[in-house]
C-alpha cells in the first residue's frame, strides 16, 4: 500500500460509542498501510496507543482522502478540494429531520454498513456512489472465552439506552421469563438515561451506570451468557458483534445492520414487523418516550420485535442450555468474517479502486 497517501478521518474518537469504537479500530489497523491523520470532534479516556500516537501528530498540509466517519446529521460535507467520503449509518428506512440531504450530495462517495442503509443513501446521492463495508472488531482483543453455563442464565444488554435500542422490550421480556426461570439481567446504561425506578424491583435486574475502559467491558461480556439486542433499528451494532466474538450468544432482531451477522448457527433471530417510527410505546410509561422528535418522520419505518418471540427465545435458552453451548462454540465465524484486518482491506479496496482516487 501507499504510505505516502494521507487519509484524514473526522469523527468522535471514543471508547463508549459505536462510531467512536469503530473508528479507533479502523484507523489503528489502517496505519499498517497508509498514513493516517485524525480530526476529532470529541475524545474519551482509554484510547488505544495507536490512536493517541496519531492525535499527537499535526495534521499535514497535503491530504489525499478525507473520510467523515459520523452520523448523517453530523456530516461536514466535502473537505476543500479533497476526495471526500462519508462513512455513516442509518437505523430506519429514511433520514431523520436533522439531516441536510444537500450536504450529503457534496461527498464523492458514501460507505455504509448494510444494504438497507445503502438504499436510503442511494435515494439521495445515487446508488452508484454508495458501497457497503461492515464495521470490524479485533479478535486479538475480543478473544473467545468458553462460558461455564450454569443453572442460572445470565442475560445482559448494553448501549445508548433509548427506545430504538429496545431496552423496554428487553426488560419486559425478562420480567415475564424471570417469573418461571432462574436468570438475571444486567443493563449497562452507558448514557445514564433515566430508567423507571420500578425496574429495580424486578428480581435479579441490575442497572450499571459507571463508565469503563475496554477491558472492563470485555470482562462484562465474559461474565454473561446471552446479550439481548432487541433493537428496532441498527446500523450494525458493534457491541453485539464484540459479544459474539468473545463467545457469548445473542437474541436479536434480524433486520438492517443485524442482518449482516445474524444467524441461527450462533444466535437467536427474533421475529418482527415493520412499523412507522413512533414515540409511542406500549411498555414505557407515557412520560418516558426515549426518542428525539427528529426521529419522527412520516413514512419512515423500523422493525418492531415481537415480544412473545423474545420471551420464547429466552425460555428456549433456559430450558435448553446445551443448545446455547453449541451456538457459543459456533461464534468463530464472527471472528473470521468481521476481523478488523479483513474489514480494513475491504475499506481500502473501496476507496482506492476508483481511478479518480488514484489520480489524487
Amino acid at each position: 500500500m501507499n504510505k505516502d497517501l494521507t487519509i484524514l478521518f473526522r469523527g468522535g474518537i471514543s471508547t463508549y460509542t459505536g462510531y467512536g469504537t469503530a473508528l479507533c479500530s479502523l484507523v489503528s489497523e489502517l496505519t499498517n498501510y497508509v498514513d493516517i491523520a485524525l480530526w476529532g470532534i470529541d475524545t474519551s479516556m482509554g484510547l488505544p496507543r495507536e490512536v493517541t500516537n496519531i492525535l499527537q501528530k499535526p495534521i499535514p498540509q497535503k491530504i489525499g482522502i478525507f473520510v467523515d466517519f459520523v452520523t448523517p446529521f453530523n456530516a461536514y460535507g466535502k473537505f476543500k478540494n479533497t476526495y471526500s467520503i462519508l462513512y455513516s449509518m442509518v437505523e430506519q428506512t429514511g433520514f431523520t429531520k436533522n439531516v441536510d440531504k444537500e450536504l450529503l450530495k457534496t461527498y464523492h462517495k458514501v460507505i455504509t454498513t448494510n444494504p438497507i442503509a445503502r438504499d436510503v443513501f442511494g435515494e439521495v446521492v445515487g446508488t452508484n456512489k454508495v458501497s457497503v463495508v461492515p464495521l470490524g472488531i479485533d479478535p486479538r482483543f475480543w478473544k473467545y472465552k468458553k462460558r461455564k453455563v450454569g443453572k442460572r442464565i445470565k442475560f445482559c444488554t448494553t448501549g445508548y439506552m433509548n427506545k430504538r435500542k429496545g431496552v423496554d422490550l428487553a426488560v419486559e421480556a425478562y420480567r415475564q421469563v424471570r417469573k418461571d426461570y432462574d436468570c438475571s439481567l444486567d443493563i449497562w446504561n452507558i448514557n445514564n438515561a433515566p430508567m423507571p425506578k420500578k425496574w429495580l424491583e424486578i428480581p435479579d435486574l441490575k442497572i450499571i451506570e459507571r463508565p469503563t475502559l475496554k477491558v472492563g467491558l470485555r470482562d462484562f461480556y465474559y461474565n454473561h451468557d446471552v446479550m439481548l439486542a432487541v433493537s428496532r433499528g441498527e446500523g450494525f451494532n458493534l457491541p453485539a458483534v464484540e459479544f459474539l466474538s468473545t463467545g457469548g450468544s445473542v437474541i436479536g432482531t434480524a433486520w438492517a445492520g443485524h442482518a449482516m451477522w445474524m444467524h441461527e448457527n450462533f444466535a437467536y433471530p427474533v421475529k418482527y414487523k415493520m412499523i412507522e417510527v413512533s414515540s409511542i410505546s406500549d411498555i414505557f410509561p407515557k412520560n418516558m418516550q426515549f426518542i428525539d422528535e427528529d426521529w419522527l418522520v412520516k413514512g419512515n419505518k423500523w422493525a418492531e420485535p415481537e415480544i412473545d418471540d423474545i420471551i420464547s427465545n429466552m425460555v428456549r435458552i433456559c430450558e435448553n442450555p446445551d443448545e446455547l453451548k453449541n451456538k457459543m462454540e459456533n461464534t468463530k465465524i464472527i471472528r473470521k468474517e468481521f476481523d478488523i484486518r479483513k474489514v480494513a482491506k475491504h475499506f481500502l479496496c473501496e476507496i482506492l479502486s476508483k481511478e479518480e482516487v488514484k489520480n489524487k
